[in-house]
C-alpha cells in the first residue's frame, strides 16, 4: 500500500477540510535543478521562485484532528503532504515531497515529536510549465538526514516500504497562478497551490493518522 493510498484512506475516514488555492500553497526552497546550474545555461529557470510558502499556516492547524473522537484517546497525528518542486526550461524536475506531522498529547507523552518525513524528487516534463495542464513523472527518495520523525519503539520508521517511490501526477495550471496537483492514475486531487514557468507547489488537505 503506497503511502497516497493511506492518504486517500485517512481522508475518507477523517474528512478533513480541503486547503483552497492560492494562500494555502506556494514555492519554498529546492535544489539546484538537473541541467539548470546557473550562469546563464541554456536549461536554467527563468522564472524566480516568488510564489507563497506551502507551509504557511499548517502549524495553526496542529489540532484539526481534535474533531475526531478518538483523538484525546487514541495515539494520532493532523498530517498534511507539500509538495515543492521547480522545472528547468529543458523539462528536469528537482523538489521535495514533505509529510508533516503534529502529534497528539498522547504520541508526545511517549516521546515522539511533530516532525517531516522529506523525500527528494527528480523527473522530467516536456520543458518549462506554461499553463492547462501538464502531466509530470518522478521519482521520491527519502532523505533520512532531513526527516526529523522518530522511528516506532521497535525501530521502524514511519515510511518504512515508502523509502523510493514512483509518482505520476497531472497539474492543472490555471491562468490566475494557482494550480491543482491531482493522481494520473484516477484524477483524485492531491492539493492546491501555486505556479509559475519554473515552479510548482501543492499543499493537501488535512488526514488523520492513528498509529
Amino acid at each position: 500500500m503506497t503511502r497516497w493510498t493511506t492518504l486517500a484512506m485517512l481522508l475518507i475516514a477523517c474528512g478533513g477540510d480541503k486547503a483552497e488555492p492560492g494562500d494555502t500553497a506556494g514555492g519554498g526552497t529546492t535544489g539546484a535543478t538537473a541541467g539548470g546550474g546557473g550562469g546563464g545555461t541554456p536549461c536554467a529557470p527563468t522564472a524566480s521562485d516568488d510564489l507563497a510558502d506551502p507551509f504557511a499556516g499548517l502549524a495553526d492547524q496542529a489540532d484539526a484532528c481534535s474533531v475526531s473522537p478518538y483523538w484525546d484517546i487514541a495515539n494520532m497525528a493532523t498530517t498534511f503532504f507539500v509538495g515543492d518542486f521547480e522545472v528547468d526550461s529543458c523539462g528536469e524536475i528537482t523538489g521535495t515531497e514533505t509529510w508533516v506531522l503534529y502529534m497528539n498529547q498522547n504520541m508526545k507523552d511517549l516521546g515522539y515529536i511533530d516532525c517531516e518525513v522529506i523525500w527528494d524528487v527528480t523527473g522530467t516534463h516536456t520543458g518549462a510549465l506554461e499553463g492547462d495542464n501538464a502531466a509530470i513523472e518522478m521519482n521520491a527518495v527519502v532523505n533520512a538526514g532531513l526527516t526529523t520523525c522518530l522511528p516506532n519503539e521497535d525501530g521502524v520508521e514511519i515510511y518504512v516500504g515508502e523509502e523510493d517511490v514512483t509518482l505520476s501526477y497531472t497539474l492543472i495550471l490555471n491562468a490566475d497562478g494557482t494550480a491543482e496537483t491531482r493522481f494520473s492514475s484516477n484524477g483524485d486531487t492531491i492539493g492546491f497551490g501555486g505556479w509559475n514557468a519554473n515552479h510548482i507547489t501543492y499543499t493537501s488537505e488535512m488526514s488523520c493518522k492513528a498509529f
